[in-house]
This record gives structure tokens, sequence and C-alpha cells, in this order.
């Protein structure tokens, strides 16, 4: 086991690494695990590899932090299960180091899932339906229908559903021309924040 270059097998799965990444936190069990004037004795695989009966999975995690010279990368998109086998397979192997980066991690997404929850709870959607029309008969009501409209935008609503309704149309008189217009419904949307 002098060979800078090593090939392992850790709960079925093989990993080839350098005996210094293995190694790259002093007091922990890897390193002495492959420490060349270690005492422990590691089972061996049919093919002679060390053999470590671990979640191979995990292990693949923790070799990546030791690779990246202890940096943690990409634990945030790991689900709650994961990290909880993460965190306790590297303390099984003495990698406080780690430990302590996962545990600031869980309370840094403990406090984000907090805050989105608090969010939430003081924030709605508060809708409302208008009809606006009739159009094509009164620029001075289609005037006013908008101004309320743009009114109502300004005031945080947004048009979520637009339909159009009706035309009505009305005769005056046999030979008169015909009065009417278009209607339509608006469903307007927005964010409000509850009280309490």
């Amino acid at each position: 086991m002098s060979s800078d270059i090593l090939e392992i097998n850790v709960g079925g799965r093989i990993f080839t690494t350098r005996r210094a990444t293995l190694q790259f936190q002093r007091e922990s069990m890897l390193y002495k695990l492959f420490d060349i004037t270690s005492q422990f004795d590691l089972p061996s695989d049919s093919t002679g590899r060390p053999f470590i009966d671990s979640d191979g999975d995990t292990f693949a995690l923790i070799l990546d932090y030791l690779r990246r010279g202890g940096r943690l990368v990409g634990a945030t998109l790991l689900s709650e299960d994961t990290l909880a086998k993460l965190k306790a397979d590297s303390a099984y192997f003495g990698l406080t180091n780690l430990v302590e980066d996962l545990e600031a991690l869980a309370e840094e997404q403990k406090k984000s899932r907090q805050e989105a929850e608090e969010t939430s709870r003081r924030t709605a959607k508060e809708y409302r339906s208008i009809i606006l029309g009739p159009f094509e008969e009164d620029l001075r009501k289609e005037y006013m229908d908008l101004t309320r409209l743009n009114n109502l935008c300004q005031d945080g609503w947004t048009v979520g559903h637009a339909t159009f309704l009706f035309q009505q149309e009305t005769y005056v008189g046999a030979n008169m021309p015909r009065v009417g217009g278009f209607y339509y419904g608006l469903l307007l949307e927005r964010e409000t924040t509850l009280s309490g």
C-alpha cells in the first residue's frame, strides 16, 4: 500500500484517487487508515483493493470534498436525506471540517425555509373582476373605463385574464343608426400583504 495512486472499494463502488487526497485532513480516520505506517488492517475485496463497508454514493461526495481541498461544492442541490447521510459518514470518517460545513449549510437552509414560509404566510393573491364597455358607443365612457383600469394597474393590479363578453345592439328607429358596443371582462390579480 505504498503507492501514491490508490484504487479502493467503498460499498461496491470503485474509486481511484491519490493517497494525499484521502489524507487531506490529518486528524481524520481516513488519514490514519491510509497512512503508510498505519496499524489498521483494512479488509480487501476479491481483487485485493482496500475495502470500506460504507455507502459508496456518500463517499463519492466526501471524495469530491477532499479533492477540492476541503471546499463544499454543489451541496445546496442535495436532498435533506442525502445531506444527513453525508454528515453522518463525514463524522464517522472524522472529517470534522466537513461536518462543520454541513452543519452551517443545514442552518442556512433551515433559515431560508423559515423565511420562505413566513413570506408565504404574509402574502396572498387578491382577485377582482371588472367589466369594461360599451366600447364604440360613448368615447367618454371608454376613456373613463381605461382611466379606471390604468389607476388599478398603478395600485399593483395586473390583468390575469381578459375575455370578450358580448356585443350589445340597440336600434332607435327604422332608419336610425344602431347604438351599441362591445363589453369585455377582466380578471385582475395582485399580491397583498396579510395583517397579523
